[in-house]
């Protein structure tokens, strides 16, 4: 396959940015924050041999994400977040869309949500701490997405590798360290009836329904 460098340069420059705008909403008290964030990001996809005859490159352009969010604090303890999202749409001309709620949960900080050394405890929709690349705000992949292939999750039940739970994160020494871990509701498929494993567990992924623990630590230097 050749692809006229240029036109790929072209491309990667038009197509890199994500537009992503935040609007901060007045309220009636200095207590509480609103904020509502609007993110469009486009992608543009060229794959090798990618036709139907698999002689030319396919080329496809689509919305990665497309999401609205609300989020803010109350006082100095609280904090809460919901999202949704349309990951894909119009990418192999499919525009039907799939709303998903990606994001909902509220937080509590103990000892405050600022400073150097701070402990959230979150319930909700939540991400499983496994990997901190999955924790790294969108608008930062620029040349390259999320890379699921180096994931096995069993017929990748979680969206957007979120799942029901609760969590305790924060940092600490000067936000030198990080943490977060929590339990999970986990796998689940919601298509194997009750009483249809073997005795045994065979053919059967967590057949006692167990829920999944997950976390990390992540630290900079300095």
């Amino acid at each position: 396959m050749k692809v006229p460098s240029r036109l790929v340069l072209g491309l990667a420059l038009l197509f890199a940015p994500v537009s992503s705008y935040a609007i901060s909403i007045p309220l009636p008290t200095t207590e509480a924050t609103l904020n509502l964030d609007l993110q469009l990001q486009p992608q543009f996809v060229l794959n090798e041999a990618g036709t139907p005859d698999g002689r030319d490159p396919s080329y496809d352009l689509f919305l990665r994400r497309a999401r609205i969010a609300l989020g803010g604090n109350v006082g100095q303890n609280f904090s809460y977040f919901f999202q949704l999202d349309s990951p894909n749409f119009g990418k192999f001309s499919n525009f039907t869309g799939r709303l998903l709620v990606q994001d909902a949960w509220f937080g509590w900080a103990p000892t405050g949500i600022s400073g150097g050394t701070v402990v959230y405890v979150e319930a909700g929709q939540l991400y499983i701490p496994f990997s901190r690349h999955i924790l790294v705000a969108t608008t930062n992949f620029i040349t390259a997405d999320l890379q699921t292939d180096g994931l096995r999750i069993p017929n990748n039940p979680f969206p957007a590798f979120r799942s029901v739970g609760a969590q305790v994160r924060g940092w600490a020494l000067d936000k030198k360290i990080g943490f977060r871990g929590g339990v999970f509701e986990g796998y689940g498929p919601i298509d194997q009836a009750a009483g249809t494993c073997a005795s045994d567990g065979a053919g059967c992924i967590t057949p006692k329904r167990n829920p999944l623990f997950s976390g990390l630590v992540t630290s900079r230097p300095g």
